[in-house]
């Protein structure tokens, strides 16, 4: 778990996400998170799974944000897309 400054006067609840399984998100938004946070580097998940992830987040109104691998223009534009 960790905190996230979204807004200049309010702190949102985010949980780190490593499974590929998008179901985490939606448990993620059950409990009451704001934010979830797909972690490419350490976990096993790949561009596909972040999409799996960002569709169930957006049934939840969960904020989504995906740490890369790397920070190459290639891998960054390939997670947007």
């Amino acid at each position: 778990m960790t905190t996230i400054r979204m807004k200049r006067d309010s702190v949102d609840l985010g949980l780190w996400i490593m499974s590929e399984s998008e179901i985490a998100c939606e448990i993620a938004g059950i409990l009451g998170y704001r934010i979830v946070l797909i972690d490419m580097e350490h976990g096993a998940t790949a561009y596909a799974d972040v999409a799996n992830h960002a569709r169930a987040a957006k049934g939840t109104g969960l904020a989504v944000f995906a740490r890369v691998s790397s920070i190459s223009a290639e891998t960054i534009t390939r997670c947007l897309d």
